[in-house]
């Protein structure tokens, strides 16, 4: 089917990305993907919006490919890519190269599959020898990090990413060293693939007597001081001390308090780290996989999707909260001890009560805030579906909270 009202979207596109306003233009092209049920495609937008920032930001090709994309006759052809990916290597254009590389790589997301792939990566890597060619990275994979970093300030120790192939490894690492400098991270292999630990680190040095903290996590054990256990470790890393012995234990502790998400993160790192070290460092081989599998059985994840129930009376200490506070609402909320899911349920909430109270943009602000973060559940897309659906009626039904929300509220930072 060819959608016809997509045309209003269309000349939107094309005028923010004229003014270079790529993060609105992103916005309103997965929209757009959306409408003609083409959303699996974005990924090829994205890259050749890379390579229209390099020529000059001329952005005729976007609309073209996005036309192209509404029409029942779309072919999308791998072949196309490849080709122009030898050509960007015979003329030196290594940074062309390597987007045309990943549009290669991602085609499996619509059924297209390059058999050499590895070939054209050693070839690249021949080539150019250089990582700095990395192209720059997306605002959504701005936003994932980000959200991870701030993630790892409020609970401290580490945050382990999901696994990924060395180009998205390298994109987020550019992501760390030009946006968040301050944040110590370790890269680690997972079979044939990388995986990224964000590590909370202090910034000062002190002397910081390791052998005597070690001494101190052993007789905690041996008394069942399980939470004393796992605050001494997550000091020992803020203070340098990565081995993988520390996380393992960690780890550990945290499945002798019930806290098993907890338990497979540091469980897993200590496993991969301790694999990836040198054998040269004489480090102690860990390998948790069997009880790290037995934990995962064990966790029924339709019960993670909150770990409070966001009522009116919990809703009500939150707001108060921010008001004392002036925090966004993300940094806010990760202060009271709520999770991810927790978080995005509050935005979703308040965007609710804003559509009620007549404040649509900012209503609209905390929808977009939730549409944009990752690791998004059914629970979530479901809420998310219905407040988008019914925004109108919220209008028209008039308050729901007795409360009228600020309009200085921002969903984070």
């Amino acid at each position: 089917m060819i959608y016809q009202d997509s045309g209003a979207l269309l000349d939107d596109i094309q005028k923010s990305l004229s003014n270079l306003d790529l993060v609105v233009a992103l916005k309103i092209i997965k929209k757009y993907l959306s409408l003609i049920n083409k959303s699996n495609y974005e990924f090829l937008i994205i890259n050749l919006i890379k390579i229209c920032r390099l020529n000059n930001n001329s952005f005729d090709l976007i609309i073209e490919e996005l036309k192209k994309l509404n029409t029942s006759t779309y072919l999308f052809k791998i072949s196309t890519y490849i080709s122009l990916f030898y050509t960007s290597l015979s003329s030196n254009r290594y940074d062309k190269a390597l987007i045309y590389l990943d549009i290669i790589r991602r085609a499996k997301t619509v059924g297209k599959n390059c058999l050499f792939i590895s070939s054209l990566e050693t070839l690249l890597d021949r080539y150019s020898n250089r990582i700095d060619n990395i192209p720059n990275y997306c605002e959504e994979e701005y936003q994932y990090i980000k959200s991870k970093c701030e993630l790892l300030l409020s609970k401290k120790g580490i945050i382990l990413l999901d696994s990924m192939d060395e180009y998205q490894i390298n994109v987020y690492i550019k992501v760390l060293k030009e946006r968040f400098p301050n944040i110590s991270y370790s890269v680690v292999n997972d079979k044939n693939k990388k995986r990224i630990a964000l590590i909370y680190k202090r910034k000062e040095r002190i002397f910081y007597d390791f052998n005597k903290k070690y001494i101190e996590l052993n007789e905690y054990y041996k008394k069942e001081n399980y939470s004393e256990c796992i605050n001494l470790c997550k000091e020992m890393i803020e203070f340098g001390q990565w081995r993988p012995s520390v996380f393992a234990k960690l780890g550990l502790n945290y499945i002798k308090v019930g806290n098993n998400l907890e338990a497979i993160d540091y469980l897993t790192y200590a496993t991969l780290l301790s694999q990836t070290l040198p054998e040269e460092q004489d480090v102690k081989r860990y390998d948790y996989t069997k009880i790290i599998r037995d934990l995962k059985h064990n966790i029924n994840y339709s019960k993670l999707e909150s770990k409070k129930s966001i009522g009116t009376k919990e809703l009500h200490k939150i707001i108060s909260y921010i008001y004392e506070t002036k925090l966004d609402v993300e940094t806010a909320c990760y202060n009271l001890g709520l999770n991810d899911l927790d978080i995005k349920i509050v935005k979703l909430l308040l965007a609710k009560i804003y559509y009620s109270q007549g404040s649509l943009k900012k209503g609209d602000e905390f929808v977009t805030s939730v549409e944009r973060s990752l690791d998004k559940n059914t629970g979530i897309i479901e809420m998310l579906n219905e407040i988008k659906r019914n925004k109108k009626i919220y209008v028209h039904k008039g308050k729901i909270f007795e409360e009228q929300l600020s309009l200085t509220f921002k969903p984070n930072k």
